[in-house]
């Protein structure tokens, strides 16, 4: 079988962009949306990829791109608009995968070539922070410090040019993810004790954009061989991911260089108020997860699409989100149906039949996600109706259902009513494990006043105490049955 490189040779273009992280996440993200621009006829140029973190010596974990000249197939399947798809995509405008240490010279070069326009980055969660680092001429550990002095490299190549600045795009899942960076950029600019000009130009010429991305990626299949074969060609580097693709874009001032982001032919939201955005996916997408899944692993069901697929838990999930948390989630004016779509593709993505994701990792920190992604739309839903929201009421009962267990040896298992336990993986564990083995009604007392827990007392609802330990008790004896009692309840 031939190639991938056999066939499809790289499109030469100037390097606009670089990107700072080579995994499958901003393969199938980032990849698709330069190249989807491209397609389209605007000009976003090529992608050089840099490993964050310097590697062993002799370990090359990007050979197999280096080795395909950085093409590769994205491969999309799952469902949209309730019809599933399986779609390929070849990405090409990717053409170098850099280390920062071996390739410290041309990635350098790059930063100080007068094309250069974007810099992206996803680095994980813990990626925008500072380490102690060596003097400024000494390659730097933390990706905060090495932007620091590739930026202090393109500052001093252009004499300070305000024309010069790169807009810069971190995609870490951390709140108000560009102002965190720029601020880590001009801390180690402090430390390294660098000219105040420089600094200047960081706040005034660069722009931090902060962004909420959303897309699931499995990355290379265990069986790549079946693939190739519909594709007719060999490729090492391809990468799956779901149809889903949204990326949102704080911008308050009107950059120029996000336009041709909003233009390229993917779901780009550009917007003032990211804030609005990140509370729908919290309500909505994270909300349905931890509104579900505690008494999806009491009754045994172990992953999210055979937990939707389910008649009862299926349809209880989906009222719950229509009905209890999709009423009063914050609406963008300028798109007033985005909230209603974002939860039809939620509910398409849950019925994915290409990803296991599992109720388990979902369920780690249930009792803090509760808090977060739960609390704020059942306090909604009361003080707008003057009656408890029936379904978010029922996922409470269903946690302290959930967090019934035992501690041996530093583990804490639960079990479910057939017998077989499952791992409670909670920082906020003792509580629950001091006043599970009460009585119903005495342990949704003991947990639901704890304001130390939810930042207010919930007992103090009208009956939610009574209510709740009626479904704990169902909970506790037939999770599936109770599912239906309560659906039908409401």
């Amino acid at each position: 079988m031939k190639s991938i490189t056999d066939l499809y040779p790289p499109t030469a273009r100037p390097i606009r962009t670089v990107q700072f992280g080579e995994g499958n996440f901003l393969r199938a993200f980032i990849g698709e949306l330069w190249q989807s621009a491209n397609d389209h006829g605007i000009p976003l140029g090529n992608i050089a990829a840099v490993k964050p973190r310097v590697v062993p010596e002799g370990a090359d974990p990007m050979a197999a791109l280096r080795g395909q000249r950085g093409v590769y197939t994205m491969l999309c399947r799952g469902r949209r608009n309730g019809q599933i798809v399986e779609e390929a995509r070849l990405i090409d405008c990717v053409p170098e995968f850099l280390y920062p240490d071996r390739d410290r010279a041309r990635v350098r070069e790059i930063f100080r070539a007068p094309e250069l326009c974007y810099v992206v980055s996803n680095t994980t969660e813990a990626g925008i922070a500072l380490t102690e680092e060596e003097p400024i001429d000494v390659l730097a550990c933390s990706y905060p410090a090495k932007l620091t002095q590739l930026l202090y490299d393109r500052f001093a190549a252009f004499s300070g040019d305000p024309a010069r600045g790169l807009t810069i795009l971190p995609m870490e899942l951390i709140e108000q993810n560009g102002t965190a960076l720029r601020e880590c950029v001009l801390t180690m600019a402090n430390r390294w004790g660098l000219p105040d000009d420089f600094a200047v130009w960081v706040r005034n010429a660069c722009v931090f954009v902060n962004t909420l991305v959303d897309r699931i990626v499995t990355g290379l299949p265990r069986e790549p061989a079946p693939i190739w074969d519909v594709l007719g060609y060999r490729d090492d580097a391809i990468t799956v991911c779901e149809p889903f693709f949204s990326l949102v874009l704080e911008d308050k001032t009107g950059n120029p260089a996000l336009e041709p982001l909003r233009n390229a032919g993917l779901p780009v939201t550009i917007t003032d108020d990211l804030a609005r955005y990140r509370e729908r996916k919290v309500r909505i997408l994270n909300g349905a997860h931890t509104g579900n899944v505690p008494c999806g692993i009491l009754a045994g069901i172990p992953i999210v699409r055979e937990l939707v697929e389910d008649p009862d838990c299926g349809a209880f999930l989906s009222d719950m989100v229509r009905e209890e948390i999709l009423p009063y989630v914050p609406i963008d004016p300028h798109d007033p149906d985005g909230v209603r779509r974002f939860a039809n593709d939620v509910l398409d993505r849950f019925d994915n039949p290409y990803i296991d994701h599992r109720l388990l990792d979902i369920s780690i920190e249930s009792v803090e996600k509760w808090r977060v992604r739960i609390l704020p739309s059942f306090c909604d839903a009361f003080h707008a109706t003057g009656k408890l929201p029936i379904r978010l009421t029922f996922s409470f009962a269903a946690l302290l259902a959930f967090m019934t267990g035992t501690e041996q040896n530093g583990t804490i298992t639960g079990k479910r009513p057939n017998g077989t336990t499952y791992p409670i993986r909670d920082i906020h564990a003792a509580p629950f494990l001091a006043s599970c083995s009460l009585p119903a009604v005495e342990y949704v007392r003991q947990i639901a006043g704890m304001t130390e827990l939810w930042r207010e007392d919930l007992t103090a609802y009208p009956r939610f105490t009574e209510t709740a330990a009626e479904m704990l008790s169902d909970i506790r004896r037939d999770p599936l049955a109770a599912i239906q009692k309560w659906r039908n309840r409401a």
